[in-house]
Parts: C-alpha cells; structure tokens; sequence
C-alpha cells in the first residue's frame, strides 16, 4: 500500500508542474507539448550525464531504500568522468586486384613450372640413384628437359588457363547473371570439363595419362562421396562461402548418411582386398607385372622361396583356375598318389600344364624344384601353397611370422620418412615459435623447461612411429596368414581337396574386420591406392579381351575426372589436405 501512495504522489507532482507551466523544458510557460530546447542536457548528443539527478528518481519506490546512497554515489562518480568514445582504427589500404586474365595466366605459369619440374625431377631419379647420371650427363638432361617434359607440363598449364579463364561468377544482382553463358561460366565442373577436353590431346603419351586419370579418378570418386555424406550428415563444410545455408533433411536420411560414412571404410576395403586376392591367387594376368612382384615381396613369399617363388604362384594359379574349369566334377589331380612325393607328382602333372607368365618375356619354369625332397602332401594345391610343411596347420605361424618381418621392414621405411617429416616440422615450429631462448634471459616469457618440451615432442614422434610401424606390420601379417590358412581349411574340410572361386572370396572377407588395427584415416588411404589397382586390374583384362575403349579412355574418361576434382575443390571442397593444398596454390 504505502508503494502505491508513492507511485501516486510522483504521478500527480509531474502532472501539477506541467499544468503550471514550470516544466524544466520550458522556461516561458509552454506547455509540455513544446519543443526540447537543444540545450536540453538530458537529450543531449554527446551523452554528458546530469550534474544531479532528481531527487524524486532516487527515492523512487522501484529502487530500494538501502541502495538509494549506493545509486547517489554511482551517479556522482560518474558524472566526475566523462565518457570516452574509442576511435576506430583507420582501414588497411585494400590490395590492388589484378584483372581476371592476369590471374590466369599467373596460374598457368605457375602449373607449367610445377609440372615441368616434377617431370624432369622423375626422369632424372633413376639415373640419379644408380649413378648413370655422373656417366652420361647430356644424355639424361636432354631427355628430362626435352620436348616430351614440355608438352607434358603445356597440357597441363593450358588446361588451368582455360578453366581459370571460363571459370567467372557474375555479379548476383547484374542483369547478365541470368544469362545462359554467365550460368556456364559460374559451374566450375563444366567449365573444367570443356578445359581438358581441350587439352588433353596436347601430351602425346597415352600410358601416362592413363596413370594420372586412375589415380586422380579414384581421388575423384571419394571426393564425391564424402561430398555427398557432408551434404547429408550435416557435416564439416569447406566451402569457399561462409554464407552457406546447411539444409535441412529428415532424421532418418541423417542416420543413414551418418551410419554409412562410419561404415563405408571397411566395407569398401572388404571389396577391394577380395578382388586383389583373387586375381593374385587366381588370375594374375590381370595384374600388373609391378605390382605383382611388390605383392610377392610384402607376402614374404619371395623369403621363403627365393627363386622358386614365381613358378610356385604360377602353377598354384593355373591348378586353381582347372579346378574352377571343372566345377563340381573332381579333378584327376585332386589328390597325391602314396606312392610318389609332391615333388615328383607336381612335375609329372602341373609342370606338364601351360602356365600364364606373369612377367613379360619371362618363362616361370617349373614348381617341382621348390619342393624340398621326400615331403608328401595329400593334396595338389596344398603342396604348392606351403611345399616345406606337410600339414596345413604348420601354415598360420610361418605366413604369420615371415609376414610380420616382412612388414617391419616395410613399414619402417615408409613410417620413418613420414617420422623425418614429423620431426623437421617440430623443430621448425619450435624455433620459430621462440622456445629456443634460454630461460637467463628476465624477459623472456618461455618457461624454463621448454627444452624438456621439445624433448617430449621428439619423443612422442620417435615413439607414435614405432607403434605404428608395429600395428601395422600386425595387421598385414594377420590379415595375410588368416586368408591362406582359411584356403586351406575350407579345402580340406569343405571341398575335399577341390577348389572353387567362392572359397577365395570367403577367405578374403573373413579377415577384413582385421583392419580395425589401422586407424581410420590410413584404412582411407589403403583404399585409395588399392582402388588404383583395382582400376588398373579391369582396363588389363578389357585389353586382353579386346575391349578397346580408344577415345573414351584416353580424352573423355580423364576430362570427367579432372572436371569432378577440380569442381568439388572450388565449390565444396576435397577432403584430401594434400590435393587441396596443391590446387590452391596453383589455381591462385
């Protein structure tokens, strides 16, 4: 109640001033209607406070009586203070933009450069590490910086100049936006794709465009794919335009998007291993002759069996596809007679068969030098798959441990030139950064244990190295030794000594859960380069069965891959850190 009577009291004293015409706005008599004077403090521009509020606002009921002193002394401190107004900063002047040809053509000199230079750089390292290049140094210049290298780099900086210069987006609110040719020139993908279907006649060799376009395309593929799961899952978005609207989908198509971009590695690995493994085990005509080789070097097959290794794989690979030929018919060779050793019933029998040379201008020979004397298998294939054990159970601890060897040496060499990277990188950013000051100095800010830090750095590299190098090499000697001791298995346990394409397949994808030991980022990139071989693995067996594709394989394929590559990285962006790298320094 006494609230009230204080809003009522405030109410009608501001009513009676106005009446009488002594209102602090006017100093004739005018009513409260008239114009505030500029002089009025309180409307004042430049936010000067009162000299002394009224007294009747300090004891307002709103305002409590024990904070009504508090309210008075804020008030009159900061009147005693004027307020300041921060200055802006003046604006950096902005940097001349250059015209939109300039722009092109810097890139283009820029792609020409870089490609020429890598070119000449390959073409030379051959020679470089056998030394031929001290020999007979002309020779070799001549032919890395020759007219091959040229054409090589002009197709590919006439390709950037092209798109660079296509590839504009109008203005959004100019009348010309809506044009025909504005829309074209505003799709990088078309814009790409008319630029190498333009170029790609300019590089005379066709072995290396194939190269290009199998690796790039593979890259091209999971760049789509990922931009798609983005698209969906709400992912990261790596845009050029910060403006970008995520749309909006329904709670199931998220679920799906997200279920599968969890999934997709595994499965896509599982795929990729069971056509690699058959087509090694079983049709390796359809693999390169390189890549075979490295195959047999990673399986450690080539330790085990030296020189014997090629016309052991060739004659199991024939036996497998007789079986295959045959279906559910036994074969005559199914089974070993007691009466004679592997080593004489392999040449009486496997030998005899014409196998397919997996290297060019290079006769396998015979699989019978490879089996020691005396040891007699019970069946055909087992004694070309592990001809130093007569029991199929002796075959998971050999593959296993020679795998696991195998694999340390491997993957050290790689692991330790990405653990050279790692440590230059520390150092670098551990010196720029200013840590390398001593803790002497009183005004620097480091702290005296920065050199432990850096310690620990180095340490942390050296020790993520080994582990990988060690999981690594676990995952590939398990994965190896799981598959051919599952052949085995099935074929003495199923089939009864026959072969068939599906025990291959099966055991194949058994042990593909095993590749849960890499972590998800190198399992990405063991699909990346595996999926290249897959790739290389079906245009081999289009051109041994006569399938030529001509110019669809060797202009259009790779002008739709490089459109796809180089759209997705100027409108969305790729996930390859690498390849984004690269075509941002050359495009800009």
């Amino acid at each position: 109640m006494d609230d009230l009577v204080h809003l009522r009291d405030h109410l009608a004293l501001i009513t009676s001033a106005s009446a009488s015409g002594t209102d602090s706005h006017s100093d004739s008599g005018s009513d409260c209607l008239d114009p505030i004077p500029d002089d009025d403090p309180i409307f004042d521009d430049d936010l000067t406070p009162l000299a002394s509020p009224p007294q009747h606002h300090l004891n307002s009921p709103f305002i409590p009586p024990s904070s009504n002193s508090k309210a008075m002394a804020t008030a009159s401190s900061s009147m005693q203070t004027p307020v300041s107004t921060p200055v802006p900063a003046p604006a950096a002047p902005k940097k001349p933009t250059l015209p939109h040809e300039l722009i092109a053509l810097r890139a283009a000199t820029k792609t020409f450069l870089a490609f020429f230079a890598g070119q000449a750089g390959l073409s030379l390292l051959p020679a470089l590490l056998t030394g031929r290049l001290f020999k007979q140094p002309g020779q070799f210049l001549r032919r890395a910086f020759g007219a091959d290298t040229t054409r090589f780099a002009t197709s590919w900086s006439s390709l950037v100049l092209i798109f660079r210069l296509l590839f504009k987006k109008p203005f959004p609110t100019s009348p010309e936006s809506q044009s025909l040719l504005a829309k074209f020139r505003a799709n990088p993908f078309l814009c790409a794709l008319v630029a190498s279907l333009l170029t790609q006649r300019i590089d005379p060799s066709a072995s290396r465009k194939a190269e290009i376009a199998n690796f790039v395309g593979v890259r091209a593929v999971y760049f789509a794919f990922t931009a798609a799961l983005n698209y969906y899952d709400g992912g990261v978005k790596k845009g050029k335009s910060e403006e970008t609207e995520v749309k909006k989908h329904p709670e199931w198509v998220v679920k799906v998007a997200k279920a599968v971009r969890a999934i997709s590695p595994y499965a896509t690995f599982s795929a990729i291993m069971t056509h690699i493994v058959v087509s090694l085990l079983v049709y390796p005509q359809y693999v390169t002759p390189s890549y075979y080789k490295s195959v047999l070097m990673v399986s450690a097959r080539q330790d085990q069996f030296g020189k014997h290794t090629l016309p052991l794989m060739s004659a199991h690979s024939s036996m497998a596809r007789e079986f295959i030929a045959a279906g559910s018919n036994t074969h005559k060779w199914t089974y070993i007679p007691q009466s004679k050793t592997s080593r004489e019933w392999i040449a009486e029998t496997v030998d005899t068969l014409t196998h397919a040379a997996v290297i060019p201008n290079q006769k396998p020979g015979g699989a019978a030098p490879g089996i020691p004397e005396g040891i007699r298998h019970e069946l055909t294939m087992c004694a070309l798959v592990h001809p130093f054990s007569e029991k199929c159970t002796g075959v998971f601890p050999v593959q296993f441990w020679d795998g696991f060897k195998q694999g340390l040496k491997i993957y050290g060499v790689l692991h330790g030139a990405f653990l050279l990277l790692k440590v230059a990188g520390t150092l670098r950013k551990h010196y720029s950064s200013g840590n390398n000051k001593t803790s002497s100095d009183p005004s620097s800010p480091v702290s005296p244990r920065a050199p432990t830090s850096l310690g620990k750095a180095l340490l942390s590299n050296v020790s993520s190295t080994v582990v990988s190098t060690i999981r690594s090499s676990l995952f590939m000697a398990t994965y190896i030794a799981t598959a051919m001791s599952l052949v085995c298995a099935q074929r003495r346990l199923i089939t009864k000594g026959h072969d068939y394409l599906w025990m291959y397949v099966v055991a194949t994808l058994i042990p593909s859960p095993l590749v849960v030991l890499e972590p998800r980022k190198r399992i990405i990139d063991l699909n990346l380069y595996c999926g290249g071989k897959v790739v290389e693995s079906v245009l081999l067996w289009m051109e041994i069965n006569g399938i030529d594709l001509g110019t669809v394989f060797s202009v259009f394929v790779p002008s739709v891959v490089y459109s796809t590559v180089l759209g997705l990285q100027t409108s969305v962006g790729v996930d390859d850190a690498m390849v984004s790298f690269a075509i941002e320094r050359l495009m800009s």
